[in-house]
This record gives structure tokens, sequence and C-alpha cells, in this order.
């Protein structure tokens, strides 16, 4: 499967459009931006809405942490 994170991307944006409230689709892109793209904006930018929509989700702060730290943004992620 040559575009597998392409695909992936896709299908996460549609779960997230179909359930926008719903952080866990918004974690995983942030995952795929930071992780397989390198495109560490993205990540952190996806990750806080994750946080938005679910301010009292563990994981949605893990994940904006994650993306901070793979943007070399170290403050950020301490913060």
């Amino acid at each position: 499967m040559p575009n597998e994170p392409g695909e992936a991307i896709r299908i996460l944006k549609d779960t997230i459009a179909i359930a926008p409230r719903e952080p866990k689709p918004m974690i995983y892109l942030s995952q795929i931006y930071s992780k397989h793209l390198n495109k560490p904006e993205l990540a952190v930018q996806t990750a806080q809405k994750a946080v938005e929509v679910s301010p009292d989700d563990f994981l949605a702060w893990a994940a904006v942490y994650e993306a901070h730290e793979a943007a070399g943004d170290g403050k950020k992620a301490a913060a």
C-alpha cells in the first residue's frame, strides 16, 4: 500500500467530520502528521483541537505534549 498515511488521513478527516466532538481521531491524525509526515505544525494544531473538544481527556493533552516535543519546542511542551 503506497499511500497508507494518505488513506489514514482521509479516513480520520472523514471521521472527524462525522463526530467532531470525539478527540481520538484528532489525536491519531496529529500522530500521523508528527511521526509519519514530519509536519509538526499540523500535528500541534490538530492535537490542540482535540484538547478544545475534550479538555478533560488526558490523551489529548499528551498528544499536544508529544507534538510540541516532536517539533523541537520543549518549552511549549512543558507548559
